[in-house]
């Protein structure tokens, strides 16, 4: 990327803003949740931070996604597990813990800007739950287009397992970017079928090919 990264801050509590607050280069403004969306149409930022514990956090993510689908979301969760699914349902790319530090928060926000994906294990369960739930459904118009490859289904159910992108990684032989990448895939893959299902001429399209369509990424992790 040769334009500068810019990152807006929308972070709902007042006392995890606070430790973020004028500490991440590259911060063009920091707003409340209920002016994020105009700030970020305004200044087209690189990547948007907010946290979970905002009713409004869903619905920002679906409307950046469907006006600036360039900008990626990053979540801060402070446990709430159902609110920080919504907020990847929605348009999402990465969900992080809320203890983690400036560094961390920083290299989530660049690495969301190249598309890779940053989870947490309890999201990552949730992640891997719903796709293994559609696949169950053989009659489910949405089935083939949303289905893991089997390296994107194998490094979900290790970070959900409780083991680090950076210990995937090194059982794999890999890059953490390239386990970070698979994840951005299957969150990619989510919000495939999400954004489809919410489009009713689009599911009697998809129900009526019934071929078999694997959205299809490359595998990165050789």
């Amino acid at each position: 990327m040769t334009d500068p990264q810019r990152w807006l801050c929308a972070i709902d509590d007042p006392l995890l803003r606070a430790r973020f607050l004028d500490k991440l280069p590259g911060i063009v403004d920091v707003v409340d949740i209920g002016h994020a969306h105009d700030r970020a149409v305004a200044t087209w930022p690189t990547a948007v931070v907010v946290d979970d514990s905002h009713p409004g956090t869903a619905a920002l993510c679906a409307s950046m996604r469907r006006v600036n689908p360039a900008t990626r979301i990053v979540v801060l969760t402070t446990g709430n597990r159902e609110g920080a699914w919504r907020s990847l349902c929605a348009g999402a790319l990465s969900v992080l813990d809320a203890r983690t530090d400036n560094t961390s928060l920083l290299d989530a926000l660049v690495a969301a800007s190249r598309g890779e994906a940053l989870l947490d294990g309890s999201t990552a369960a949730m992640l891997l739950a719903h796709f293994r739930s559609l696949q169950a459904l053989h009659d489910d118009p949405f089935v083939n287009i949303a289905r893991l490859t089997l390296v994107e289904e194998s490094v979900l159910t290790a970070l959900a397992e409780g083991s680090s992108i950076e210990a995937i990684a090194a059982a794999r032989q890999v890059t953490a970017r390239a386990v970070s990448l698979q994840l951005g895939f299957a969150v990619r893959r989510l919000h495939q079928h999400t954004v489809v299902s919410m489009q009713p001429d689009l599911v009697e399209a998809v129900a009526a090919r019934r071929t078999t369509v694997n959205a299809g990424s490359p595998d990165t992790s050789r």
